[in-house]
C-alpha cells in the first residue's frame, strides 16, 4: 500500500533481526502510513523486503505512489544474516544525490517494511453507485379510482465483491418489496441482539444471533446480499441509524472484509483479524453462500444460501430466524428488463414465454442458455418455496415453477402411477398444513387437463349455485384442443374446442370450453373457498362480448372439484388482487355460478 518513509541506522555489520528491532524502537507502538491509517507493528511477524528489484532502489516517490506486489523483491528472512551480505552493506546503500533528485522525490528506499493486516483496500464507491434512483410508473388501483404515482428504486452495481454468482453483465440491483420488508424484520433482529441485556446479570449488551436469508436457486439471494450492504453503508433508513456501533463484514468462503466507515473503504482481513471479531458481540457479518468459518461467531450473522448448504443446520441451531424469499412477480421481471442494456433485454413475447416455462426465477428466465439440469437440482427446478406469512419469516409451502412444469410432470405419469397421483391430489385433501395443499391443487389442475383432452365422449352433471339451472352437457369425443397465450390473439372457433391458456398471465380461469354458442368457463381447485378474481375475469368478459359476440347469460361460470366436496360447495365471491371481496364486481356481477363433481383418474376410472 501507500506508505510513509521513515531512517533507522543500522551498522552493516548487524543482522536482520537488530535491524527488524531497530525499526520497533524507532516508533515502538505503531507505523503511520501516508494514507492517514495507523497499524500497529509487531516485531516478530513484520517482514522486511531488500527495496531493489532489477537492481534499482524503490525511491520515496514510489512508496508514497504505493506498493501492491512484492513479487521481485528479496525477503529478508534469514534473522541472523548480516545486513553487509544482504545488499545492505554501507557501499551498497551509499549514492550521489541532487538537489533536483531531492525535490523530485528520487531518494532510495533500502528497506521495504510489510506490515500485518495492511489488508487490501476497495474503496465502496468502487462497487457501489452513490444511491437509489427512481424507476416511476403508474398502476390503477381500482377501476373507479385515479391512477396513483407508484416508484420503484434501484441503484447499479459498479462492480462487485467476492460472490459465488457475479452475473457481472447484470449490475441492476430492483429493490423489490419482499427485499424492503425482509431488510426491515433483519434490522429489527440485529437492534435487538445489539441491545440485548440478560435479565438479572450485569453484563454488557449483546447476544449472538444467527439469521438465515434462503429460497430457490436462481432467486436473487446474491442481489438481496448486496442490496443489504447498500442499505448499510448508505446509513439514510432510520432503523440502520438506530443501531448500535458495530464492525460490518462480509464474508464470503475464506474471503473476509470490514467495512471502514470513516473511510469508506472495505478492508481485507489477514487471520488474525478474523479471529479478534469473532469473539465481539457487535459485529454484523453478511455471509453469501458460504464460509470457511460459518459457525463460531459471537454477534450476528445473517447467511444468504440455499436450503441444504454445507453447514446451514449447525448456523440455526444459534437463536435467530428463517426468511423466505419469494419467486419474482411478472410485472417485478418486466420492470427489471426495462432496466437492462439492450444486448441484455427480453423482447415481451419472450419474457412471457421463459415466465410462462421457468416461472419467476430470473437466473432461468434472463439465462441465454438452456442448461443440462442435474439430478440433485430436480426439486430446484421443479418445485418453488412461496412463504406464507406477510414478513416472510419461516413457514412456506412448495408450488410448481410453472404451470408448464406441472403439466409435464403430469405427462409422464400413466397407470397405476396415474390412480397414485390422483389420490394424492384428491384423497388426501385433508392435509390442512399448506405443506402441500398447492402441489396438490395444481396436480389436480393437469389431471382435469388431461382428462378432457381425452378422446372420448364426456358429461358433466351441474349443481347451480344460484337460482339459474343448467342441463347437463356432453361432450363430444372430436372436441379440438387451443393453446393461447393472450386473448387479442385468440380468435373463437364455430364447433366444440377446449381452450387452454399457456401464460400464467392469463388469471381469469383455468380453461374454457365452447360450441360457438355458449361458453363454460373451468375453474379446477380442491379449496371449498376458492374466490373469483375480478380484474382478469372482467377483462375476459368483456373480450367475450366485443370479440367473440357472446353476451354475459352465454357464459357459464363452472368450479370443477372433486366429489367429496361438490355436494356442500357454496356460490363464491369475487375478490381484488390483494384478495379482499371486490365492492364493484361489474359485469361479473350477473354471471351464474355452477359446479361439477369430477374425481379424475380415481379408482382406475
Amino acid at each position: 500500500g501507500d506508505g510513509s518513509v521513515f531512517t533507522v541506522v543500522v551498522n552493516s555489520t548487524k543482522v536482520v533481526d537488530i535491524l527488524k528491532k531497530a525499526i520497533k524502537k524507532k516508533n515502538p507502538a505503531t507505523i503511520k502510513f501516508g494514507d492517514g491509517s495507523v497499524f500497529t507493528v509487531v516485531v516478530n511477524s513484520t517482514k522486511l523486503f531488500l527495496a531493489k528489484k532489477g537492481g534499482a532502489w524503490l525511491t520515496e516517490a514510489d512508496v508514497k505512489k504505493g506498493v501492491e506486489d512484492t513479487t521481485g523483491f528479496t525477503l529478508l528472512d534469514v534473522a541472523g544474516a548480516p545486513l553487509n551480505l544482504v545488499d545492505l552493506s554501507e557501499e551498497d546503500v551509499r549514492c550521489q544525490l541532487t538537489k533536483e533528485a531531492v525535490k523530485a522525490k528520487k531518494t532510495p528506499v533500502h528497506v521495504l517494511v510489510v506490515v500485518p493486516g495492511k489488508g487490501k483496500r476497495c474503496r465502496a464507491d468502487g462497487w457501489f453507485g452513490e444511491s437509489f434512483l427512481p424507476l416511476p410508473k403508474k398502476r390503477k388501483v381500482d377501476k373507479n379510482k385515479e391512477e396513483i404515482n407508484q416508484v420503484t428504486r434501484f441503484f447499479e452495481m459498479r462492480d462487485f465483491p467476492p460472490l459465488a454468482h457475479k452475473k457481472i453483465e447484470y449490475k441492476v440491483i430492483v429493490e423489490r418489496k419482499a427485499y424492503r420488508v425482509i431488510f426491515t424484520e433483519l434490522m429489527k433482529e440485529v437492534q435487538s441482539s445489539f441491545e440485548y441485556v440478560e435479565p438479572g446479570k450485569d453484563s454488557k449488551p449483546g447476544k449472538d444471533s444467527n439469521l438465515i436469508v434462503t429460497g430457490n436457486p436462481g432467486i436473487g439471494k446474491s442481489r438481496f446480499y448486496l442490496y443489504c450492504i447498500f442499505q448499510l453503508i448508505l446509513g439514510e433508513r432510520e432503523d440502520v441509524k438506530k443501531l448500535l456501533p458495530y464492525e460490518l463484514v462480509l464474508n464470503y468462503g475464506s474471503d473476509f472484509r470490514k467495512y471502514d466507515a470513516e473511510r469508506k473503504e472495505f478492508v481485507e482481513l489477514d487471520g488474525e483479524e478474523v479471529v479478534s471479531l469473532q469473539t465481539q458481540r457487535r459485529v454484523l457479518r453478511l455471509v453469501e453462500a458460504t464460509s470457511t468459518q460459518l459457525v463460531g461467531w459471537s454477534g450476528v450473522s445473517i447467511l444468504f444460501a440455499s436450503p441444504g448448504v454445507k453447514g446451514i443446520k449447525d448456523f440455526a441451531k444459534v437463536d435467530g430466524g428463517t426468511y423466505i424469499m419469494p419467486a419474482w412477480t411478472f410485472e417485478e421481471l418486466r420492470e427489471y428488463n426495462s432496466l437492462l442494456p439492450d444486448n441484455l433485454q427480453l423482447a415481451e413475447d419472450d419474457l412471457v414465454s421463459r415466465y410462462d416455462i421457468f416461472g419467476g426465477i430470473p437466473r432461468f428466465v434472463f439465462t441465454r442458455a438452456n442448461h443440462s439440469v442435474k439430478e440433485e437440482d430436480y426439486s430446484h427446478r421443479v418445485l418453488e418455496m412461496v412463504p406464507t406469512r406477510d414478513d416472510f419469516r419461516a413457514d412456506y409451502h412448495l408450488d410448481f415453477l410453472s404451470k408448464h412444469i406441472a403439466e409435464l410432470v403430469v405427462a409422464k405419469v400413466h397407470g397405476e402411477s396415474l390412480d397414485k397421483i390422483s389420490e394424492f391430489a384428491i384423497t388426501h385433501d385433508n392435509d390442512d398444513s399448506g405443506s402441500t395443499s398447492v402441489v396438490r391443487g395444481k396436480i389436480y389442475e393437469m389431471l382435469c387437463h388431461k382428462w378432457f383432452s381425452l378422446p372420448q365422449q364426456k358429461e358433466l352433471h351441474f349443481r347451480s349455485l344460484c337460482s339459474t339451472t343448467l342441463d347437463d352437457l356432453t361432450i363430444p369425443q372430436e372436441m379440438q384442443t387451443v393453446r393461447f397465450t393472450t386473448l387479442d390473439k385468440l380468435q373463437l372457433a364455430q364447433g366444440w374446442t377446449y381452450y387452454r391458456p399457456t401464460s400464467k398471465t392469463f388469471g381469469a380461469l383455468d380453461a374454457f370450453i365452447s360450441d360457438g354458442n355458449e361458453c363454460y368457463g373451468l375453474q379446477m381447485t380442491l379449496n371449498k373457498d376458492h374466490g373469483i378474481k375480478a380484474a382478469p375475469m372482467n377483462k375476459f368478459l368483456k373480450w367475450l362480448k366485443d370479440d367473440a359476440r357472446l353476451n354475459t347469460d352465454q357464459f357459464y361460470f363452472i368450479f370443477v372439484v372433486p366429489g367429496k366436496i361438490a355436494d356442500s360447495y357454496r356460490k363464491q365471491a369475487t375478490r381484488t388482487t390483494t384478495g379482499l371481496v371486490s365492492q364493484k364486481p361489474g359485469a361479473l356481477a350477473k354471471v351464474n355460478q355452477f359446479v361439477t363433481a369430477l374425481d379424475v383418474f380415481s379408482g382406475g376410472n
